[in-house]
């Protein structure tokens, strides 16, 4: 997100101190749900029983931290590199500073113990074909609304608004979804679902007909598309499956709540 004064298209859109405003939050809420929270979702619903349970302890957790600091300095020496072959002192300092205070405050999180989960709310829910096509729709203007935006010559700073305006209400709308009695991994999965179709029913086949994006090749895109889609129809009968099975004891689902903190603890916990 941090463009060339040369750059064309979206990355010259909105830039604030060399970054692109608009086209980092697309990118933030676009990783934050494709790259991060789905993948989990996914592995969490193919193995339930291991959902519960952590995939790091605090060594790994520690090993991660030390690792993105490391990323960031190296980062850092690369681009004052970059800048100085250029003529220029350096980069900006902001984007680094915000992203360290981040940092510091996903460690802090971390740390501080865990709110208990609040109540199940009243309220109905909606079915899970609306919730495909909510996630559908929210991915799509997630990377579309920059470039449209664009393409009408909208000034930035209303753009700006109108993107984190309609992010802020996906994630209140989710929340509240989530906060309601019936909840579970069907509905995760049906949002999950839609955010993925966008790119499995559009996108992947528009590249498998270009045959090639920014200089390389994207034939065989639409294959992968289709295994991806056989896996979300298989993933979505066993997890209807597994739901619908009499449960053998009161054990809340797995994937639908969170662990505990002991949990975390660099040993297991006693099972006295």
């Amino acid at each position: 997100v941090i463009c060339n004064a040369q750059h064309q298209g979206i990355c010259d859109y909105g830039r604030v101190g060399g970054v692109s405003v608009l086209w980092a939050l697309s990118l933030t809420a676009f990783h934050a749900a494709v790259s991060i929270t789905i993948p989990i979702l996914l592995v969490e619903l193919a193995r339930p029983r291991l959902a519960p349970l952590p995939w790091l302890h605090r060594r790994g957790l520690r090993w991660c931290v030390a690792g993105e600091l490391f990323v960031l300095l190296l980062g850092l020496l690369l681009s004052l590199g970059a800048f100085r072959d250029h003529g220029r002192l350096g980069p900006p300092w902001q984007p680094y500073a915000i992203e360290l205070a981040l940092l510091a405050a996903c460690v802090a999180l971390a740390l501080l113990p865990r709110w208990p989960a609040p109540g199940r709310a009243s309220g109905a829910l909606p079915s899970l074909w609306t919730l495909r096509l909510l996630g559908c729709l929210a991915l799509t203007l997630d990377l579309l609304l920059p470039n449209l935006e664009k393409g009408l010559r909208v000034p930035y700073q209303p753009a700006l608004a109108l993107n984190a305006g309609v992010l802020a209400l996906a994630l209140w709308r989710l929340a509240t979804w989530a906060r309601r009695a019936g909840w579970n991994a069907r509905h995760m999965l049906a949002l999950a679902t839609g955010g993925l179709g966008f790119l499995v029913l559009f996108w992947d086949p528009l590249l498998e007909l270009l045959g090639q994006a920014g200089g390389k090749p994207t034939r065989g895109t639409a294959v992968v598309a289709l295994v991806y889609l056989i896996g979300l129809i298989v993933l979505a009968r066993r997890t209807t499956r597994r739901l619908s099975q009499p449960p053998a004891s009161a054990t809340p689902d797995p994937v639908a709540s969170p662990p505990s903190l002991s949990l975390y603890a660099d040993s297991a916990p006693s099972t006295s």
